[in-house]
């Protein structure tokens, strides 16, 4: 099961699908964004978010690098 941006991209480099981690993650990021509120709200849920995972996941976002 893949569960990080670069295991999806490895899976899809299986598939013959070229892909790199961050554009990945930049692209599901910007169709959130451009979402109806609840289309956003429904694709977040599908994540299946437990709250320990979310907060611990917000905790530790990173703004800037």
């Amino acid at each position: 099961m893949a569960t990080t941006a670069a295991a999806v991209s490895e899976v899809a480099a299986q598939a013959g699908i070229h892909i790199e981690p961050a554009a990945l993650v930049k692209h599901y990021a910007q169709s959130m964004l451009d979402a109806s509120d609840a289309t956003a709200i429904h694709n977040f849920d599908l994540c299946s978010w437990d709250a320990g995972e979310l907060l611990w996941t917000m905790k530790n976002w990173r703004v800037q690098d």
